[in-house]
C-alpha cells in the first residue's frame, strides 16, 4: 500500500470515527490486529460490540464503498470478529458489523455514511 492510501485510509478512518461517536458510539479502540485480520474500530452502540469496517474513496466512480466489501471480506470480518470475542472472554456479548463510507470529493463537503448491522452471517 502507499503513502497516499495510508493517509486517505487513515483520514478516513478518522472522521468515521468522530462521526460515530456523534451518533452515540463509544469507540473502544482502533486497528485492532490479530493473525486473521484488522478491525478498523470497535464500538459499543445501543448495548452491542460493534465491529466497524470504514471505507474511503475519493469519489464514488469506481463504486460505493458498500460495494467493495464482497464476500471474502464479510467472512474475513465475520472471523476477525469472533477472535475479538474469544480473545476478550466476550463470546456471549450482543454484537454486530457496521460498515462507514467515507467519501472526500473535491470542492465539496466530505460524505460520512453509516450501515448497520451491514453483514449478515
Amino acid at each position: 500500500m502507499n503513502d497516499g492510501r495510508i493517509g486517505t485510509g487513515s483520514a478516513g478512518e478518522a472522521l468515521a470515527a468522530r462521526r460515530l461517536q456523534t451518533e452515540g458510539y463509544i469507540i473502544l479502540t482502533t486497528r485492532w490486529r490479530c493473525a486473521i485480520g484488522e478491525i478498523d474500530i470497535v464500538a459499543r452502540h445501543n448495548g452491542e460490540l460493534v465491529f466497524v469496517e470504514v471505507r474511503t474513496r475519493h469519489n464514488a466512480d469506481l463504486g460505493s464503498g458498500f460495494e467493495s466489501v464482497g464476500k471474502a471480506k464479510r467472512r474475513q470480518l465475520v472471523r476477525t470478529a469472533h477472535m475479538y470475542l474469544t480473545l476478550n472472554h466476550l463470546e456471549n456479548a450482543a454484537w454486530r458489523i457496521d460498515v462507514v463510507e467515507v467519501i472526500f470529493r473535491p470542492g465539496k463537503p466530505v460524505s460520512v455514511e453509516i450501515v448497520e448491522n451491514a453483514v449478515g452471517w
